[in-house]
């Protein structure tokens, strides 16, 4: 009988518990570029309305830390502000893989698991757009027309495109969080 892994909840993905440091490590951002990013109001945390002043010691979710990582991948090619949107979408598509990922118990059956992709670029007009794409087993998303990619740019008429892998993401920040934890539990 196959024992049933935990499922990360909604509530869980958003607890803070992660320092600035660990944020800084986990996603590779410089603390330089986090304070802009802060600055310019497109940094978004699960603490809701933070403290401020000296001593505030911020704090961030699984959610946050993922949201970082979808705006770091995006930020060369995309505007901040949609970048920071587009990392939304994004990240709740990470929690649900995630979620599928908890259920396999083999490699196998992980590379297996339906894809997703995060689709950033510029439309005929020039105007930023994104699309949350699946294979053809990943429900509640549309597929990817036959030909994949290069078929739907030129379907689209898209000269450039970012693409996010959403299960290559998941897998890279379990893999951080993981460490990270560890390290905690080994204090």
């Amino acid at each position: 009988m196959r024992e049933q892994a935990r499922v990360t909840d909604l509530q869980a993905y958003q607890k803070p518990e992660f320092s600035h440091a660990e944020v800084l490590e986990i996603t590779g951002l410089t603390a330089d570029t986090l304070l802009t990013w802060y600055k310019r109001g497109v940094v978004i945390t699960s603490e809701g309305t933070e403290a401020k002043g000296r001593g505030h010691r911020r704090k961030y979710s699984e959610h946050d830390v993922t949201r970082l990582m979808i705006m770091k991948l995006l930020a060369p090619t995309i505007p901040l502000p949609l970048a920071s949107a587009m990392a939304g979408s994004a990240s709740l598509m990470v929690l649900l893989a995630s979620q599928m990922a908890a259920f396999r118990e083999t490699r196998d059956e992980l590379d297996e698991m339906p894809g997703a992709s995060l689709l950033a670029y510029l439309d005929s007009a020039g105007k930023p757009r994104f699309d949350l794409v699946g294979d053809a087993h990943y429900e509640g998303l549309d597929p990817l027309p036959a030909g994949g990619i290069s078929a739907w740019m030129r379907n689209a008429e898209v000269s450039a495109v970012t693409v996010l892998d959403i299960n290559m993401i998941m897998f890279k920040l379990y893999a951080a969080f993981v460490n990270v934890r560890v390290r905690h539990w080994a204090r």
